[in-house]
């Protein structure tokens, strides 16, 4: 969004304007992982790689998300109306509220759930539909 695409809505799940704000800190991390799932290596149970598996992704896909962080600065620019899901146990996105706060039209909406059970949840899809489907 912040380079230019420009959807009539947007959404963002699972995560707040701390994974904005440090978006170098953990990228290596799961650009392993992703990489070992894409290679078919073995994956330790509780491993970050074990976490990606469960929640069903296609990993090159996720991979190539890795390169699409916004630096916080540029957050202003987002004018698309973006609605910020986060789970309500989800704890270590807990800032998903001031992310939402500062995109120009964004709405924040919390759902039942963990980080990984609130992302496959109907719950989420539900929020996503009704917020996706205004005019």
């Amino acid at each position: 969004l912040a380079r230019g695409a420009r959807p009539g809505r947007a959404v963002v799940a699972g995560q707040g304007l701390d994974a904005v704000q440090r978006t170098t800190s953990r990228t290596g991390t799961y650009h392993r992982a992703l990489t070992a799932l894409i290679d078919g290596e073995p994956v330790e149970p509780g491993s970050p790689a074990y976490w990606l598996r469960q929640g069903g992704g296609d990993p090159v896909a996720l991979r190539h998300v890795l390169g699409t962080h916004v630096p916080t600065p540029d957050l202003h620019r987002i004018t698309t109306p973006t609605l910020v899901l986060v789970g309500d146990e989800d704890d270590g996105h807990a800032t998903a509220d001031a992310l939402a706060a500062a995109l120009p039209n964004g709405r924040f909406a919390r759902v039942p759930g963990t980080h990984f059970t609130a992302m496959s949840s109907a719950a989420l899809t539900t929020a996503m539909a009704e917020f996706l489907a205004q005019a």
